[in-house]
């Protein structure tokens, strides 16, 4: 396999064995999965992509203390040794690999974040107009955004999450602590959305139903 290969390949291979039960009706789920490695990743086995997905994942990994890892593209600590820990992992790490093949980017990491809302909150403190505390605020609710985007990712429901202008708008009930000055320019740009997501909370949660 020269090419890289992730979980999003196989979830593909999965799907591939599935629909591969009309063709190959005497072949068990198993074996159809070999098949389907070997036709579309050039592998012996559907065992040997699993080798290779373990060595993927790893080049993502740092290790830490008491066999503790941190995979650096999901955000997730875990035991690589502990199969609910591993499974977990897994099914967050998919969500990410899908969020970023379609957005093409993940959202800011949390030491970057924490860095924008420190830079945010100086820039509205000392913003002597309007259009300055603006650039403030919408630093803040960016780094606000990029943290409820992850927590969607990582829950499989960031399709559904709102975009950055539809949070925005969202996020007024917090957000208009800040709004000294500028408080017109945000709402005349972004309007305002009550009852979404409460005052002094910053997370989107998908709405039950």
């Amino acid at each position: 396999m020269q090419n890289p290969i992730s979980l999003r390949d196989i979830e593909n291979l999965k799907k591939l064995a599935k629909q591969a039960k009309a063709l190959h009706p005497g072949l068990s789920h198993a074996q159809r999965l070999n098949l389907m490695a070997q036709h579309h990743l050039q592998a012996r086995s559907y065992h040997e992509v699993r080798k290779w997905i373990a060595r993927s994942l790893e080049q993502h990994y740092e290790r830490k203390d008491s066999g503790v890892v941190y995979c650096k593209l999901c955000r997730f600590s875990f035991v690589p040794g502990v199969a609910e820990d591993s499974t977990t992992h897994e099914k967050r790490h998919l969500n990410f690999e899908d969020a970023l093949f379609s957005l093409g980017a993940l959202p800011a990491a949390h030491a970057t974040r924490e860095q924008r809302k420190r830079e945010a909150h100086n820039l509205i403190h000392s913003a002597p107009s309007a259009d300055e505390e603006l650039a403030g605020v919408e630093q803040l609710v960016n780094a606000w955004y990029d943290r409820s985007l992850e927590s969607a990712i990582g829950n499989g429901d960031w399709k559904k999450h709102p975009s950055l202008a539809e949070y925005s708008a969202m996020i007024v009930p917090t957000v208009e602590a800040w709004l000294r000055q500028s408080r017109v320019l945000y709402l005349s740009k972004y309007g305002c959305n009550r009852g979404v997501i409460p005052e002094g909370q910053t997370t989107w949660v998908q709405p039950e139903g």
